[in-house]
């Protein structure tokens, strides 16, 4: 009897373990519209416990503590409280055998809901009589939002943005929003405040660039837009390039110049409209400059200028040849004719006393000769 016993007590212990071999740790997944898995009290939670064998057997657990049993793998908590905060795994089961328990997923149940984004358009610091837009967003649903200035209570909004139209003074301030479930949904729970944003008014001296453009002499499949800040010492200045539906085409960040070269595409780009400005740092915000005027990239008829690039060079050649030419031929006269002798030039000095000397001598010379050429009496 008692070896009968041991034969089935090792048949059954072989049964079980092949029983938990085949029983392997299930996963557990946390279904919530929150990306940052934040759970608040009052909503509901489901958790589902997934396994790869037919378990007949589901077992949630809260801190290692059995919470629900069941015979499917799905699991709901409603009405989150405080309490039910903790670390959750599951177990699967098969003929009474159960499997070891899933990985584990923390769930943290708030009393308020996480602080929302708050965002301004077009910026932070916005050109005297300009509109500015303030927009709050928070993951989630059937809530309402509140917009502070200098923490006094705005407007009530749901998720459509808030409007400041014609911004000037009276606008500049710190601005924050939260959001709490709207009225008659239950519980009702208030979030936390957003980062605050400080809205200034650019200076009023910030005048818009100038704009104009030119072919690229290097490549004709280009040309140059020429944006020209009025800064004369400009730090750190960004330049923004424009569409003509005034959207970003392209922009020069933080250089140290008030000119700057855009180069862009001739042949997308023609008969378009472009527009720059440029932006400079004060403080903590960028100060954005008034939009320029438009400028008109016209289509350019290359084929036309190459012609005339030709003919202006044939021409510097022709003139260039001629004067060669003409200057061979003087060379050659030159070589050609005799040396010239100067005619003697007449000098009249005045007659000085060894002139008088001379002359004295030459006359009784000429008479002594007289003299003794003339026949005795």
């Amino acid at each position: 009897m008692i070896f009968l016993s041991t034969i089935i007590s090792c048949i059954l212990l072989m049964i079980e373990n092949d029983a938990q071999d085949l029983m392997k740790e299930p996963v557990l997944e946390v279904h919530t519209n929150d990306p940052n898995y934040v759970f608040v009290i009052g909503q509901d939670v489901q958790l589902n416990c997934i396994n790869s064998t037919n378990a007949d057997k589901f077992l949630l657990l809260k801190d290692g503590s059995n919470k629900t049993a069941q015979d499917h793998g799905s699991f709901t908590i409603s009405d989150l409280k405080t309490t039910d905060s903790g670390e959750y795994t599951c177990k699967q089961g098969l003929n009474a055998v159960l499997s070891k328990p899933s990985e584990s997923q923390y769930i943290y149940v708030r009393e308020k809901y996480p602080s929302p984004k708050i965002m301004v358009k077009p910026r932070k610091m916005v050109q005297r009589g300009e509109d500015i837009t303030i927009t709050c967003k928070a993951p989630y649903p059937n809530i309402q939002f509140t917009i502070y200035k200098d923490m006094k209570s705005l407007k009530d909004i749901d998720e459509s943005p808030h409007v400041i139209p014609n911004a000037g003074e009276n606008d500049v301030g710190q601005y924050m929003c939260s959001f709490r479930t709207k009225p008659g949904w239950k519980p009702q729970i208030q979030s936390d405040y957003s980062n605050p944003v400080t809205i200034q008014l650019q200076p009023e001296d910030l005048f818009s660039p100038s704009v104009s453009w030119v072919a690229d002499v290097s490549d004709d499949k280009y040309v140059n837009i020429i944006c020209q800040a009025p800064e004369k010492n400009p730090r750190m200045v960004s330049f923004y390039l424009f569409n003509s539906s005034k959207d970003i085409q392209e922009e020069i960040l933080d250089v140290e110049e008030s000119r700057v070269i855009f180069n862009i595409s001739s042949r997308d780009h023609t008969q378009k409209k472009y527009y720059c400005s440029y932006a400079k740092r004060m403080g903590s915000n960028l100060a954005v400059s008034p939009i320029s005027k438009p400028v008109v990239i016209w289509r350019v008829d290359y084929t036309t200028r190459n012609i005339i690039r030709l003919f202006i060079s044939a021409v510097v050649l022709i003139l260039l040849g001629f004067i060669l030419v003409k200057h061979f031929q003087h060379f050659q006269e030159t070589e050609e004719q005799p040396p010239r002798i100067p005619p003697a030039r007449r000098t009249h000095t005045a007659k000085s006393d060894y002139t008088e000397m001379v002359i004295m001598s030459t006359e009784n010379v000429t008479e002594n000769t007289l003299d003794t050429a003339a026949p005795n009496n």
